[in-house]
């Protein structure tokens, strides 16, 4: 795949990461404070480091915005923006390859 992908750079403090929760998304915008919210919720109960790699595949709305002041504010968040829209499949492996988990679980952003 000929994408431009960047990994948005974060300090990590602890162990290694337990969970790797990767969520493609294309114009997502309307809904990722409220994935956000949740996935952070459920993720708080289970006492365990993890992290989330919120993968851009090309959005025209405000998603690469919101994922990068998600990663700025949250050293949870990884963000990883492709050049142009390459499709489900290509944002699925490009968020896999920045993954740094021992198990890693893939969610629709919706």
């Amino acid at each position: 795949m000929n994408a431009l992908v960047e990994k948005w750079p974060r300090k990590r403090s602890g162990g290694p990461i337990e969970l790797s929760v990767v969520i493609p998304m294309y114009n997502e915008h309307e809904v990722i404070p409220t994935m956000y919210e949740r996935i952070t919720t459920v993720m708080a109960r289970l006492n365990a480091p993890y992290e989330l790699v919120l993968v851009d595949d090309g959005s025209r709305d405000g998603t690469p915005n919101l994922i990068k002041a998600l990663a700025e504010r949250d050293k949870s968040v990884t963000a990883v923006f492709l050049s142009r829209n390459f499709g489900k499949e290509a944002a699925l492996t490009a968020g896999l390859a920045h993954a740094a988990g021992a198990a890693v679980v893939i969610m629709d952003a919706d």
